[in-house]
């Protein structure tokens, strides 16, 4: 193998590491389609300021034609990254593939990993604009028994209130929420048995909690919100919101870093993690997701997407004077605001292993960097 060259992005720059890969590493690059050198450094505050008490707030914003361009704009390319990873597929769903018949097909062939919150509302959405007509579309919601028995977590909640806001918008589209159940006897022995080493070599418990939430959600077998009927989704493509928090400031430690650094802060922790984020959360969730022959997609990752939000303003992307659940992912907010979905728009940041609840299932008083000792 040590004959083998590598000739890496020219974005990589002294991220390689020479004495880490047995492998000549070329000093000629090739161009990388997602281009860092685009990043807006620009500091300057919204031009208009609303008053931030008011409940029309994102209105208010929408109405300043730059801001209102901007949306639109952001809109449309993540419309096409949708878009693109719907429609490059064979059309089948897994029945329909097995039984070898030909395109196309009329079962539910895309599902959303479905929280309910804004990520993954917008991108439901989207994909139930541009599905063929008629094509169901599946909404996985991911929830772990409590103490008392019960499933009804913050995500399945948030992800019951945000199919009610959707399903209205889209009233000629089949559009199922499926409760994805699971009780803690069943999660220790699918995580013992097969996903602990879908995860390897990751072995964190914030690995650990996030990968076996995943794992549930794309398998698809649950609970049809509506008619209560068991189901297991055929899907073979599932569209995932991982991308967008690292680019529009969505966790609460970027507006920690803003508070303790400003925007130069910010900027260099939004680049940071734009560049770990394959090597940190990518390579696990294609891992997990695809163990069950499903295609995991993820449109806020598209290349003209993360151009376009480099090139962004950052009192655009997010702004910090506002409070939580206005002030991270502003863009966002306010593309989904403009789309009807106007109470997921104000939904705070929840991450998957809080909002189903499976940081809490074990009683394990662990933090998420610690080695998972699992039996």
């Amino acid at each position: 193998l040590d004959q083998f060259i590598l000739y890496p992005w020219d974005c990589m720059g002294d991220r390689v590491d020479n004495n880490i890969l047995q492998f000549t590493i070329s000093n000629l690059t090739i161009k990388c389609p997602v281009r860092l050198d685009l990043f807006n450094p620009s500091t300057a505050p919204l031009s208009f300021q609303p008053d931030s008490d008011q409940c029309d707030l994102f209105q208010q914003l929408l109405d300043q034609p730059d801001i209102s361009l901007m949306v639109d704009k952001f809109t449309d390319l993540l419309r096409k990254a949708v878009m693109t990873r719907i429609t490059n597929q064979p059309g089948l769903c897994k029945t329909c593939m097995a039984a070898k018949t030909s395109p196309p097909c009329v079962h539910c062939s895309v599902a959303v990993l479905f929280s309910g919150g804004l990520d993954s509302c917008v991108l439901a959405h989207l994909a139930a604009e541009q599905l063929p007509p008629g094509q169901p579309l599946h909404l996985l919601n991911v929830a772990f028994q409590q103490s008392g028995g019960g499933f009804d977590v913050p995500d399945r909640l948030t992800g019951i209130q945000a199919f009610k806001e959707l399903a209205p918008l889209h009233s000629d589209r089949p559009i199922s929420l499926v409760k994805v159940d699971i009780a803690l006897p069943e999660l220790q022995s699918a995580r013992s048995s097969h996903i602990k080493h879908l995860l390897h070599p990751l072995h964190t418990v914030l690995d650990d909690s996030i990968g076996c939430a995943i794992w549930f959600a794309a398998r698809g077998r649950g609970e049809d919100f509506v008619t209560g009927e068991q189901v297991e989704t055929p899907a073979r493509v599932l569209l995932l919101g991982m991308g967008i928090d690292e680019q529009l400031g969505g966790y609460s430690r970027h507006r920690t870093r803003f508070a303790r650094e400003g925007h130069e802060g910010l900027e260099e922790e939004l680049r940071m993690e734009l560049m770990r984020i394959s090597e940190r959360n990518l390579g696990r969730d294609n891992r997990i997701v695809s163990d069950h022959g499903v295609a995991p997609r993820f449109p806020f990752l598209d290349e003209e997407v993360v151009n376009f939000l480099l090139a962004a303003p950052m009192s655009v992307k997010c702004n910090f004077s506002y409070e939580r659940g206005v002030g991270e992912k502003l863009l966002l907010r306010l593309a989904a605001h403009r789309m009807g979905l106007k109470l997921t728009a104000r939904e705070p940041k929840r991450a998957v292993q809080f909002g189903s609840r499976i940081a809490k299932m074990e009683k394990r008083k662990e933090k998420g960097g610690h080695v998972a000792v699992r039996e």
